[in-house]
């Protein structure tokens, strides 16, 4: 985030952002969990992946530690009926997308940046696919279990079911990076960091505003229940910044309510 963020409307929350209507079963009573730090991350996942990593996420109880003496959530398990359910995947191509999501998952990276200082390291230390009983198995890095885990300050939450129905992984990091700030309703992030943390392919504005946030807004105010407002912030000649304005949509709250 930028240094406005110390701006008390700017301040990421430390609440869960609210459910919206939609329901594809599964997992998607379940609650995601992330640190701030890693909401800001950079990395891309493909649409599989994002799924696949959401849905281990949301198993977890981020209120404890990852590990005990008693008690180990280090590797979550996910089926392939769980994520064709959780997704409203087809039965049968939800075991192809679930083996499919797991076949470059140890390859992808997380990149935190703090000042001059730059971490990478892996999502999964290890990722397991039984082809005859189509389940996979996440084991989530030592370096990241602590971003999901024992989560006390500066965490992020929301519904699975929020971004369940997304097609799009740029939709859900910008879901994700708008839950930060739910109480506010606003959040406003400089464009080089929007471009660092969705490892954007694109460093003109003109692209990430056609290529990224425009179909982004466009499907969370569909699926996500969200009415979006967004506007670019110039320094001199160049977009400097991007600000959204957010909040829940009235028939959003209606469904709610009547739920």
């Amino acid at each position: 985030m930028t240094d406005e963020a110390e701006d008390p409307e700017l301040v990421p929350d430390e609440q869960e952002f609210p459910v919206g209507p939609v329901s594809f079963g599964g997992l998607t009573d379940n609650i995601v969990a992330k640190s701030n730090a890693l909401v800001r991350a950079s990395y891309k996942l493909n649409l599989q992946e994002q799924r696949l990593v959401l849905a281990a996420i949301s198993k977890l109880d981020s209120r404890r530690p990852f590990s005990t003496p008693k008690h180990s959530q280090t590797s979550v398990r996910i089926s392939a009926v769980e994520f064709g359910a959780t997704f409203g995947i087809d039965k049968r191509k939800a075991y192809e997308e679930l083996k499919e999501a797991t076949n470059e998952l140890f390859e992808r990276r997380i990149t935190e940046v703090n000042g001059k200082q730059t971490t990478k390291m892996r999502w999964v230390s290890k990722v397991q696919y039984h082809d005859g009983e189509g389940w996979a198995e996440l084991t989530f890095s030592m370096d990241v279990l602590p971003l999901l885990t024992l989560l006390r300050e500066k965490f992020t939450t929301y519904s699975l079911q929020r971004v369940a129905g997304l097609r799009s992984t740029y939709s859900i990091r910008i879901f994700e990076m708008l839950a930060q700030f739910s109480s506010t309703g606003l959040l406003r992030i400089d464009l080089a960091d929007l471009i660092r943390q969705l490892d954007l392919p694109y460093v003109r504005y003109a692209d990430v505003a056609r290529r990224v946030i425009k179909p982004a807004v466009e499907e969370l105010q569909v699926k996500s229940n969200l009415e979006i407002e967004w506007r670019s912030i110039k320094e001199g000649r160049a977009v400097k910044s991007i600000e959204f304005r957010f909040r829940e949509a009235i028939q959003g709250k209606l469904d709610l309510a009547e739920s």
